[in-house]
């Protein structure tokens, strides 16, 4: 009879661990869909800009330094100055714009990440009580 008994209370639990890791598993796959998309379109959006920023560099540096016809001198008599553009776009273009994820762990969305945010939702979410008696807070 106690054999039994654990073994019921065995399979419920296991049946509520199985539960647990179908909802987490299906809210990872949710997460995935919504949050994959946005935050491709802003990896996206970010590269663009610094791409653009580091042509308007080139540009204007192509523009300032190779306007001669001899360009083997040039090019040698201008290499402190090409060093020196290459630190202005590095810190104007690559540093200089900020991604909003730069402030946080880099996070790209696969299922493991997804399922991993959806379980830190589910376990912070619950009974909203102290253990005091004065009730919720």
């Amino acid at each position: 009879m106690a054999t039994s008994l654990f073994v019921k209370r065995m399979m419920a639990n296991a049946c509520c661990f199985g539960l647990l890791l179908l909802y987490v598993m299906f809210g990872g796959l949710l997460l995935l869909r919504f949050e994959r998309g946005q935050s491709e379109r802003a990896k996206d959006e970010l590269i663009r800009r610094k791409t653009e920023c580091i042509r308007h560099f080139l540009r204007y540096q192509s523009d300032g330094i190779f306007n001669g016809t001899d360009r083997s001198n040039e090019s040698a008599a201008k290499a402190p100055t090409l060093i020196s553009a290459a630190e202005r776009i590095t810190e104007h273009c690559l540093f200089g714009i900020v991604d909003p994820a730069e402030g946080r762990r880099r996070q790209t969305w696969n299922f493991r990440n997804a399922i991993l945010y959806g379980f830190g939702i589910l376990t912070t979410l619950g009974e909203c009580e102290t253990g005091e008696s004065a009730g919720p807070f």
